[in-house]
């Protein structure tokens, strides 16, 4: 098998557990209600710190390692030995700034529970099978563990007081993944795990461990800092209204990264191999990624109201308008996806990783100054306004570095255009399931009438064609 079919196989089986997740989260909210389920988003949030600070790159570099030949016996206790410790170093640390954080009802009842799925996945062997590039075992774990989570919420949550259930569900799941991979890794592996552990070892690995797991660092932070303030400045009413918002255009950016984690590897050979077919590349997942996602952005814009009562229900309601600016700002991120994905290949990541820092100072200084004025509004205000300057920056360094490049707009634009002028040309009342085909139908429309054959064949035929 090629290794982008390696890489399918992973993007499949993650691509469809979060999809159960994602379905699993709609349930969790209606059950919940607003409030519970904003204090069960705020731990989240703070929990994806401490299990980011608990990996500290190191599974990064691991999966290098492995790559490069490293004997995985050799290196696991070290990594999973630094993990551990960094967990309940970085718990300790959470423990005690409790003071500072508010006292949402049931808050670290949640935060302990969540804790402790991070430090099960300390001891998870992914990265070596990731490195070996077996992605088939990875993607049967993930889907596995996110059945096992889904089984226990779906049979254990039906009141809010029931939502500590969710971190456990989570913790059953991250335990099934961490057991599978431990028991497909002892059958392969004739080398048992070397436990001791020394400081000058954990020293070497932590050292380009870290630089590694900033720019992680600085895409999570940019990701859910607004989750994490709307805490702080406002109620945990408005992070489950906001994260209401959010969970559609999260699951828009689940399904694309998938598409990137594919796209890298195919980058970089074809930088190896000479600059025009790199450009060629580039410009084509630009165009295919504009047309992709422009629909769905518009319907999020247009429908948001409906969309969130749809889906979570009528209390919800009050996170339509927010839900109509961050859909802008997924389409933002799928577009500055491409090009990151290009620098990184081209050997450009330092740029690209200025880029993220620029982007999330601005984005961490907005939801500062937005939040305690206009609550979600300004939270998703502050995150449209920093993927824009994140765009424009990557991409400005794109074109300093790589050239310029030849990108089609018309079906595109015309299509959301079009989309844009329905409310006007549509009197006859429908209700928003039949004008969100309706919309479809007219982007589609579009690009044959602006003539966008390439497009057409590639989605058509699933391969590319020559373009004039």
């Amino acid at each position: 098998m090629t290794a982008f079919g390696r890489i399918l196989r992973l993007s499949l089986g993650d691509g469809v557990a979060k999809v159960i997740n994602f379905i699993l989260f709609i349930y969790v909210a209606r059950i919940l209600g607003v409030e519970a389920y904003g204090t069960l988003e705020f731990a989240l949030a703070l929990i994806a710190y401490l299990q980011l600070a608990a990996d500290a790159g190191l599974e990064l570099w691991g999966m290098r390692a492995v790559a490069q030949g490293e004997r995985p016996a050799a290196i696991a206790g070290m990594v999973m030995v630094s993990r551990v410790t960094l967990t309940l170093v970085g718990s300790g640390i959470l423990l005690a700034l409790r003071p500072a954080f508010p006292e949402f009802t049931g808050l670290w009842v949640l935060v302990a529970l969540l804790a402790g799925r991070v430090l099960i996945q300390a001891v998870d062997l992914r990265w070596i099978f990731m490195g070996r590039q077996e992605m088939g075992i990875i993607s049967i774990g993930l889907l596995g563990a996110q059945l096992v989570v889904a089984a226990v919420v779906v049979s254990t949550v039906h009141h809010p007081e029931d939502v500590w259930w969710v971190p456990v569900a989570q913790g059953a799941g991250a335990a099934v993944l961490a057991g599978w991979l431990f028991i497909r890794w002892r059958h392969g592996e004739r080398h048992p795990i070397r436990w001791r552990v020394g400081w000058p070892s954990v020293r070497h690995a932590l050292g380009p461990a870290l630089t590694m797991g900033t720019s992680r660092a600085l895409a999570l932070l940019s990701f859910n800092f607004d989750s994490v303030a709307l805490g702080f400045l406002a109620s945990a009413t408005a992070v489950g209204l906001y994260n209401a918002a959010y969970r559609p255009v999260a699951a828009v950016l689940a399904a694309s990264s998938t598409y990137f984690l594919g796209l890298f590897p195919i980058l970089a050979r074809a930088h190896g191999d000479g600059g025009r077919e790199f450009h060629q590349l580039v410009e084509r997942s630009l165009h295919l990624t504009l047309l992709a996602s422009l629909p769905l952005v518009i319907v999020g814009s247009a429908f948001p109201g409906e969309v969130i009562a749809s889906l979570f229900g009528a209390a919800y309601r009050d996170a339509g308008p927010a839900l109509r600016l961050l859909a802008w700002s997924a389409l933002l991120v799928v577009a500055r996806g491409t090009l990151r994905q290009a620098l990184c290949a081209s050997g450009h990541q330092r740029a690209d990783l200025w880029a993220a820092a620029g982007a999330t100072a601005v984005n961490v200084g907005l939801n500062l100054l937005c939040i305690p004025r206009w609550g979600i509004l300004g939270a998703a205000a502050a995150t449209v306004a920093s993927e824009v300057v994140w765009v424009v920056s990557v991409a400005a360094v794109a074109v300093r570095r790589l050239g310029p490049m030849r990108l089609r707009w018309a079906g595109p634009i015309g299509g959301a255009a079009l989309i844009g002028a329905l409310p006007a040309v549509l009197p006859v009342p429908l209700s928003w399931p039949w004008r969100m085909g309706l919309v479809l139908l007219l982007y589609a429309g579009a690009l044959l009438a602006f003539r966008d054959p390439w497009a057409w064949a590639v989605m058509r035929r699933g391969k590319e064609t020559p373009r004039p």
